[in-house]
């Protein structure tokens, strides 16, 4: 009389079954979504790191110092302008390019798409769509900035 019966055993084995799952899909539940929040935050700190580079030499870029403008170049997705001084500004081979040195990403885990783009929206306004891409987790964050330059060119 004082034993465990079978019936008892199972229902036992039941519920902790029971209780066994739910805690593994809310602990597994937990490190997905870790995971997709560091790869988005990852995301954000290289989209902030790349336009913190363009911003600064777009800041100080005027008119008359872009000798072409090839938004996009020929045959490509380059996106770039070219400077009285020779020095290349843009989206060159899915590279960030600033004065003719390529800007490396601080992450290995995140790419710059070829979708990425800088399109002139109006005179001396141009438009940076930047499309980052996570390499271990299927995801990608579009960034867009508007930026103007000085126009210090004489218009007749």
């Amino acid at each position: 009389n004082r034993g465990v019966t079978l019936v008892e055993l199972l229902a036992v084995l039941a519920i902790l079954s029971i209780i066994s799952l739910t805690i593994y899909s809310v602990l597994f539940g937990g490190f997905k979504t870790y995971d997709r929040v560091m790869a988005e935050n990852e995301l954000r700190d290289e989209a902030d790191y790349i336009l913190t580079y363009l911003i600064n030499d777009f800041f100080t870029l005027k008119s008359s110092e872009i000798a072409e403008k090839k938004l996009p170049e020929t045959t490509t997705k380059n996106y770039f302008f070219v400077k009285t001084d020779g020095k290349k500004l843009g989206i060159i081979n899915s590279e960030i390019i600033v004065n003719n040195n390529p800007i490396s990403l601080t992450n290995d885990n995140v790419i710059l798409s070829n979708e990425s783009k800088i399109e002139e929206t109006s005179p001396n306004t141009f438009k940076i769509t930047l499309v980052l891409k996570h390499k271990k987790i299927n995801k990608e964050v579009k960034l867009s900035s508007t930026l103007s330059i000085v126009n210090d060119r004489k218009e007749d």
